[in-house]
């Protein structure tokens, strides 16, 4: 009897310790010139990390490019690895940027981990070395920047639809939120109300780009008031109520009615968009 007791437990003990393995996550880390990589495996490939590496080093060098590489840091970017975005419950886990600068990227259907990367880096590069962080500006000029250095990003928020027609046609929605409320309520709203932040917000500062160039916005992000309002007419030669009038003109007059609604319509009910609740 005790012999067989002595089998039962071993039978057990072996049954629970393959089922563990099955489970069992390995973490993992790899160094490349300006970036330092961690992951679990099997959640994350290494098909996925090898992409990484290459893809990562070249947004970073486009970047510097762009702002120089005297704003670049000096050590390396941690990026981290988190495996699925949107959890079986539902609930979604946005990529971001931690308060000790790391990257902290999440797979999503469009876009695998990759899509938010350069959006992500503008971030990490600036999150420790920016005097007076003000959000709604740092949300806008990353998303410029990105735009600048990949605009073949496919995922949130456009989810590869043209920006200036998907602005347009929130502008011409009853809960359009305009952007001087999106700024005094930043905190409150950019989450919350995704597609009304994050979209009209990324084309504002398109649009300056485009308009005014790229050395007008480097000057703006390089100044140490940025959280400033009186800065937007110090740089760009009018308040910042008179630049998003500029703006909403602007957009409203590059399509017809009929495409703006027909391509908004057609957003909101083929992407991911369907599933982001509209504030009203």
């Amino acid at each position: 009897m005790k012999f067989l007791t002595i089998l039962l437990l071993l039978f057990f003990a072996c049954n629970s310790s393959g089922e563990g393995s099955q489970n069992a996550t390995s973490s993992k880390m790899l160094s490349t010139e300006h970036f330092t990589f961690s992951w679990e495996e099997p959640e994350t490939t290494p098909d996925e990390i090898d992409a990484a590496t290459v893809f990562c080093e070249d947004i970073y060098d486009r970047l510097a490019k762009v702002i120089g590489e005297e704003k670049m840091p000096t050590g390396k970017i941690e990026v981290r690895f988190r495996g699925e975005g949107l959890r079986p419950n539902g609930r979604k886990i946005a990529p971001n940027v931690d308060a000790l600068g790391r990257v902290n990227l999440y797979r999503f259907r469009q876009g695998g981990y990759l899509d938010t990367f350069a959006h992500e880096l503008v971030h990490a590069v600036r999150i420790n070395r920016v005097p007076n962080w003000e959000r709604f500006f740092e949300e806008g000029f990353a998303s410029a920047i990105a735009d600048l250095i990949f605009p073949e990003q496919v995922g949130f928020p456009l989810f590869g639809y043209e920006r200036s027609k998907i602005t347009s046609y929130l502008m011409q929605q009853d809960y359009f939120i305009t952007l001087s409320e999106v700024k005094s309520r930043h905190s409150e709203l950019n989450l919350r109300c995704q597609l009304q932040t994050y979209i009209p917000r990324e084309d504002f500062f398109c649009y300056l780009r485009r308009k005014y160039g790229i050395d007008q916005l480097l000057e703006f992000s390089n100044s140490p008031k940025t959280n400033e309002i009186d800065l937007y007419e110090e740089v760009w030669g009018k308040s910042f109520a008179e630049l998003e009038d500029d703006w909403m003109k602007h957009t409203l007059d590059l399509h017809s009615k009929n495409d703006v609604e027909q391509t908004g319509s057609e957003y909101f009910e083929k992407t991911s968009a369907r599933y982001i609740p509209i504030c009203r």
